[in-house]
């Protein structure tokens, strides 16, 4: 933090780059196996359902059209 203002020294890197950086930290407490560090694209099945699930009821309640509840489960089981 600086004296005046916060300060923040974040930027945005490749995924390589960040997964170095990760595996190389001081601060995390335990040691994660590389294998285990997935993308946040990189959903489980489990995940992905459920959200198509929350689409259905937001569908349901007339939140989304049925064409947006369509676009987005093609997109969510795209990534399964």
């Amino acid at each position: 933090m600086g004296a005046w203002m916060a300060r923040s020294l974040l930027q945005e890197v490749d995924e390589d780059t960040g997964r170095e950086g990760v595996l190389e930290s001081k601060l995390i407490k335990v040691q994660v196996p590389e294998e285990d560090i997935l993308p946040l694209e990189r959903q489980s099945s489990h995940s992905i359902l459920n959200q198509i699930r929350e689409l259905d009821e937001l569908r349901k309640d007339g939140i989304i059209t049925d064409e947006e509840f369509e676009v987005k489960k093609k997109t969510l089981l795209e990534k399964l």
